[in-house]
Formats: C-alpha cells, structure tokens, sequence
C-alpha cells in the first residue's frame, strides 16, 4: 500500500453513510463494482444499475451484507439506449426512500476498436455509453438528487489525461471524424463541460468527473486477442495498476470528504485525478464550449427521452 493510499484509507475508514441512498450506473463489473462496494462498507443502501442481471443481483445481494442490514438493490438497464433512462430512473425512485437520492455514480462504460458504431437510437456507441447516457441519468434523476441535503454526482472517465476535441462544434457526434482518439477526447471533454454545465443547472447539487487511472480489472475484453493480451500484460506491472478496491478508495474521496473541501471559489463542479487530487481542464474549456455542449444535449435528450 503507498502512503497516498494509507492516507485516504485513513481518512475514509471512519465515514458512516447509514440512511443514505447510492446509485452506482455500471456497477456490474470493474470499477463501478469496487466503488459500490466502498459504499456499501461505509453502510449506504447501493442500487446496482447494469445490463446484466445474474451480476448485478449478486453484486447487489453483496452490498447488502457488507452494508451490514441497509438494503442492496439491482435495476436492470441498457444504458446505451437513451430512452431506457426515463424508465429505469422510475424504477429507481420506486426504491428510494421518501424519493430522496444522495450519491449518484456513473462509470458504464465500453472498450472496443470497432469503428463508428451507430446505437439503435442513431448516436456512436462510446458517446451514447460515456457521455449522453450520463447526463440522462441526472436529468431524469435531478429531482431525488434534489431532495437530498448534501446531492453528489460522480462520473469516472478520464479528467485531466484526455485533450481537448477541437471538432465539438463541427463535428459533436463524430460523424465524419471518427477515430478512436477522436472518440476518446471527445467523451474526456464532453464530460469536462458537462460536470461545469450541469452543476450550474442543477445547484446545489455537486458534480465530479474524475480519472481512476489503470485499474486491475476486465476492462478490454471486447478488444481483439492482441490488444486485449496487451491491456493484462501492463496490468500485471507492479506500481503501474490498482486494485478496484484501492482505486475505489481515491474514487470515493470526493464523496466522503466534506464538500466545503472540495468545491471551492462557489464553483459546484470538479475535476479529480486518480489519486483524489484536483485535476486541470483543458485549454478548450469556455464558456462557449459549455453552452454549446448544454444546448446540443439537452436538445438530443429532450428528443429521445420523449419517445
């Protein structure tokens, strides 16, 4: 263990979550697993939302136990699909005592090569599951956050490592510039302007879009034999990889520190490193960039969130 992750272990290991509601979105594998977990040890109810049903229950069923008697509960969602959001935050509030939500997670997520790859919804794969399906579980999910009286929302992508997409106004949805470094930075970025935009939307409650950095998990599995072999080789590095459970702790900081620690100058969004830290936003970060990703957005989900 290093003295950056004894130091947050310490930290955390005495937060009390009890009475309070966590949803973790792709909580069915990897680090939204080992984060549902933290929650779970620190007592909170977790709600698991997944596509796979036989994990999510099983993972559920675990929070529960570890929660020691606060409940675990499993939705299932394929949140690639805009419009199963609205039904499943539905399904979610049924859950929610008294309608109220305190934590929301977010880390679905797809690692794959393939080339532009159009939802059934007409919208890149790795935008719907990174970006869009993101901001569509805070809209639909603004109100139980509301209610609550310390609301935060975390997003696990990649603050701080992506560059900018300098086609986001040209090209928002990669139509014509597809790559898969396009499509990396753009979901980085997109998720940068986000956490800004929808904190201002939505006060008081708090956004965080954080980098957990390598993490020893089943991330690459829908990649060919070759990268995949690559992806487990580095994992195996000692040093350069954390357990789910040690990137968990760092990831669980900005939930479990005090928010007057974290969202400072009357800012009510922030950027964290994988070890906790605030991370820098790009150079393409404006307020024009903001308003332009908000109004794109929330037009695309106002469309598909109706039908």
């Amino acid at each position: 263990m290093t003295s950056s992750l004894r130091a947050v272990a310490a930290n955390n290991k005495t937060v009390d979550l009890a009475g309070k509601v966590a949803v973790v979105v792709g909580g069915t594998s990897g680090i939204g697993e080992g984060i549902a977990y933290r929650l779970a040890d620190a007592k909170a109810h977790v709600v698991i939302v997944g596509r796979n049903k036989e994990r999510g229950e099983a993972i559920a069923s675990e929070c529960k136990t570890r929660s020691g008697g606060e409940k675990g509960s499993f939705v299932q969602c394929d949140a690639s699909i805009l419009g199963n959001v609205k039904g499943c935050a539905k399904s979610i509030e049924e859950l929610l005592p008294d309608k109220r939500l305190d934590i929301l997670v977010e880390s679905q997520g797809i690692a794959t090569v393939a080339g532009y790859t159009p939802t059934s919804e007409g919208i890149e794969q790795k935008l719907a599951i990174h970006y869009y399906s993101r901001c569509a579980f805070v809209e639909a999910l603004s109100p139980n956050l509301m209610a609550s009286d310390n609301p935060i929302v975390l997003t696990v992508l990649s603050a701080g490592v992506h560059s900018p997409f300098t086609g986001y106004r040209d090209d928002t949805d990669l139509e014509k510039t597809f790559s898969i470094v396009n499509a990396a930075n753009a979901c980085g970025f997109y998720n940068d302007l986000a956490v800004d935009w929808l904190a201002e939307r939505h006060a008081p409650i708090k956004f965080v879009h954080a980098c957990p950095g390598l993490v020893d998990t089943n991330w690459g599995n829908e990649m060919p034999m070759v990268l995949k072999g690559l992806v487990r080789m580095m994992q195996k590095i000692p040093g350069l990889v954390k357990s789910k459970a040690d990137c968990a702790e760092f990831m669980c900081t900005c939930i479990f520190r005090p928010q007057e620690e974290i969202f400072k100058d009357g800012k009510g969004f922030y950027l964290m490193n994988q070890y906790g830290g605030q991370a820098k936003p790009t150079n393409l970060h404006s307020a024009e960039a903001r308003a332009f990703m908000q109004a794109h957005t929330l037009k695309l989900l106002d469309k598909l969130m109706k039908e």
